[in-house]
């Protein structure tokens, strides 16, 4: 009997060891685990951050800017913040060796940076009044600043931006831009007011008996002057036709 109890005690211990020594290498195993993870995730994160470097997203110190406001160099100031010019002011941008970039406005500063596998880029941005063009036709950066000049109460718009629309005077400027559906719908509505719109889900014409305008979800846009028949479109891809 007590030999008995000497076997149970020693059977015990072992079983005592076993869940010991099962649950040390259980934690050392979750340890390990995790210090991967960590590593793992570190790496990752470097190298996305690397990869990231490489495509564009410079940093301030990578990133050389110059500018001029109406076609004067600015120079001993610092670069203009945000707010500081009028709203009406765009940024036409240029870069050296081939790097090719956008300006803004919203963003106050660069964007679609093509680097040109440049590790720095050099810039210069040239701020201006956004200027728009008017023709019963193409419109150019030659055609009259004026609308009212043209005689015509529909006429297509080119902005200084590379803007393109229709435009109607219907008792003050009314224009549709190419390409920014949303911005084109809600404007119709709100011209023409919602009533005399009919929305067939790929476009949304308006009526008010006097002018007829389009915004197409595919870009396009067009209005119409009733009482004359002229009209003028602009399409997406950047032509105009008026008649």
């Amino acid at each position: 009997m007590i030999k008995l109890q000497k076997f149970n005690k020693q059977n015990k211990l072992k079983q005592i060891k076993t869940i010991v020594i099962s649950g040390v290498i259980l934690i050392i195993a979750l340890i390990s685990l995790i210090v991967f993870k960590s590593y793992a995730y570190y790496k990752q994160s470097n190298s996305y951050d690397v990869i990231k470097s490489k495509i564009g997203e410079f940093s301030k110190s990578d990133i050389q800017l110059a500018y001029t406001i109406d076609g004067v160099k600015q120079s001993g100031g610092a670069f203009p913040v945000k707010g500081q010019l009028a709203s009406n002011y765009i940024g036409v941008v240029t870069c050296d060796n081939g790097v090719t970039a956008d300006w803004n406005n919203e963003l106050w500063g660069l964007v679609n940076i093509n680097s040109n596998n440049q590790e720095k880029i050099s810039c210069k941005v040239d701020f201006e009044i956004l200027k728009y063009y008017y023709a019963f036709g193409t419109p150019t950066t030659s055609s009259t600043t004026d609308y009212t000049t043209l005689g015509k109460n529909v006429f297509a718009r080119l902005g200084s931006d590379d803007s393109h629309g229709v435009c109607i005077n219907d008792n003050g400027l009314f224009c549709l831009n190419t390409n920014d559906y949303d911005n084109s719908v809600a404007a119709l509505k709100a011209h023409f007011g919602e009533s005399s719109c009919t929305d067939s889900g790929s476009d949304v014409q308006c009526n008010s008996g006097a002018f007829y305008c389009l915004a197409a979800s595919n870009g396009y846009v067009g209005c119409s002057d009733i009482s004359t028949t002229n009209n003028c479109y602009a399409h997406f891809n950047g032509s105009f036709s008026c008649r």
